[in-house]
């Protein structure tokens, strides 16, 4: 699970380098979503969750890394602002999905463990994650003149972010203080005949 929580800290924590009109990512997202893969994999038996949302982990890797030439070439700037928001959009939305199907794999994991992994926690996070996330980026795009607004909501998503990664940070340390636990109960639970 320290892969995933370290694979959210390059996606959402942006340092970017402008070059004229570019934007690079210092810290790419691919690298990111490969930590998220990693983890997924080794979280996949106890939950199908995390082998669901893997392949849309693996396609953000893919685009990601995509974007990330197309920055450093130059071409992003030629795609135009409707195109760049629609793409930014459907990246966002993408990325919640990722991390909504993950927190409900870890929900998966404290249900048949009943070890706390701060789930309703980091539940509550994930809905002001969402919320903030997409205001962001709909203001950035659709009230230039507003700056103030716009700065307003990004810093407000940032906070958000960060509280998510903390929040996510604590589940991952529950997680190792109790995998002997979680493992012992999910071996007891495949071993149980089913109920007819």
């Amino acid at each position: 699970m320290r892969r995933i929580f370290h694979g959210f800290m390059f996606v959402f924590l942006d340092f970017n380098l402008n070059l004229g009109a570019s934007s690079i990512d210092l810290i790419p997202d691919f690298i990111g979503y490969i930590m998220i893969v990693q983890g997924l994999d080794e979280l996949a038996e106890y939950s199908p969750r995390f082998v669901r949302i893997r392949p849309y982990a693996a396609g953000m890797a893919i685009y990601s890394v995509i974007g990330y030439v197309f920055a450093v070439l130059g071409l992003s700037v030629g795609l135009g602002p409707v195109i760049h928001m629609i793409l930014t959009l459907a990246e966002t939305i993408v990325s919640l999905k990722i991390c909504f199907e993950i927190l409900m794999g870890i929900m998966d994991m404290e249900d048949f463990s009943r070890q706390n992994l701060n789930t309703h926690s980091l539940l509550y996070v994930w809905k002001w994650l969402a919320v903030t996330t997409i205001a962001s980026g709909v203001f950035a795009y659709l009230t230039p003149g507003l700056v103030l607004l716009s700065l307003l909501t990004v810093m407000i998503a940032l906070v958000v972010m960060i509280a998510w990664l903390v929040s996510f940070s604590k589940t991952a340390n529950l997680y190792e203080e109790n995998m002997t636990r979680i493992r012992i109960k999910f071996k007891e639970n495949q071993e149980r005949p089913a109920a007819t």
